[in-house]
């Protein structure tokens, strides 16, 4: 991370609100597995700084996003210690079932915005002293950063620190067959109708309360990629050892009068295959997770009268 607040928004920044995100901020102890988020959440917030410069932005526009950057920071830092249970418990499931470091991003990225994001707008709205913007401009500021996200998901699609040993393929797939894009596509979906959800936070209806509702929530969520994730066809969820497949396919070969350079081919063309095969299981994974956790959040809200039926997206084919 490389840009800091504003300074106007500096010098009106209050105490009672949750602190302004700066480099060092990004120096502490955080949940273990989660760099790859931390690292994208990092970027999207130089690109959301730089966007609002170059447009422009009044100092009540830019205070309204740095609360909303600073109040879900701190949302991220509570992953190392997460509470409620049923948080700890999503991310137990999603951080145990797969090696890839590309299969936590998206995990992290689908978490952030169905259930951080929306508790955060509720925040900023409920904040004291009051945040001097307008609902209707905070609203307008909100959807006009919509690109941001699947900009940097886009320029990072190469990036190792990222994705880890499914980077090369940023390089030559895009659309429906890449990775990035496919997680940009639900977490924009998902991050669409987190203003919406921002009011169920504030005003459950009776009998339920913010504790009750965000517990059903997570329940849901954890229900729904529990079910994705017992898809034991997929190769991206098959081994904790990224090379363990290919060797042990190949020790009966050594039982065979072959040449040492024919066995280093065939085994590299396993690797290959094996590697390929889990990348197109990872795109799968990332179009049904992120179906699963948008309508896991819909359906709960449905079962619990508090919002009529959406149309839900359309579910990428990939």
């Amino acid at each position: 991370m490389s840009s800091l607040p504003p300074q106007q928004v500096q010098a009106s920044w209050q105490t009672a609100w949750p602190s302004l995100v700066a480099p060092d901020s990004f120096t502490g102890s955080f949940r273990s597995g989660t760099a790859a988020f931390r690292l994208l959440y990092e970027n999207v917030t130089d690109e959301i700084r730089e966007h609002a410069s170059k447009k422009l932005w009044k100092i009540p526009e830019l205070i309204y996003i740095e609360f909303l950057i600073a109040g879900f920071f701190k949302e991220y830092c509570g992953w190392k210690t997460p509470i409620p249970n049923e948080l700890k418990t999503y991310l137990e499931v999603v951080e145990s079932r797969s090696m890839y470091r590309a299969a936590n991003l998206m995990a992290h990225a689908y978490l952030h915005m169905a259930y951080d994001l929306p508790r955060t707008i509720a925040a900023a709205r409920q904040a004291s002293p009051a945040l001097p913007l307008h609902p209707s401009v905070a609203m307008e500021r909100y959807l006009e950063l919509k690109p941001v996200f699947e900009k940097v998901l886009h320029n990072n699609a190469t990036a190792f620190r990222m994705f880890g040993v499914m980077a090369p393929f940023g390089f030559v797939l895009r659309g429906s067959w890449s990775l990035a894009a496919v997680i940009a596509k639900w977490a924009g979906e998902i991050r669409a109708v987190a203003l919406s959800r921002s009011d169920i936070w504030l005003n459950p209806p009776p009998p339920h309360t913010k504790v009750t509702l965000e517990a059903g929530i997570l329940s849901s969520m954890i229900k729904e990629t529990e079910r994705v994730l017992r898809r034991w066809w997929n190769p991206a969820l098959w081994f904790r050892l990224s090379a363990a497949p290919p060797f042990l396919v190949s020790i009966p070969w050594l039982s065979y009068d072959v040449s040492l350079a024919l066995s280093l081919q065939l085994l590299a063309l396993l690797v290959f295959l094996y590697y390929v095969s889990c990348y197109v299981g990872l795109v799968k994974l990332a179009n049904r997770m992120g179906n699963a956790v948008y309508h896991a959040v819909q359906l709960t809200e449905q079962r619990r009268g508090i919002v009529p039926p959406e149309v839900p997206p359309p579910i990428a084919t990939a």
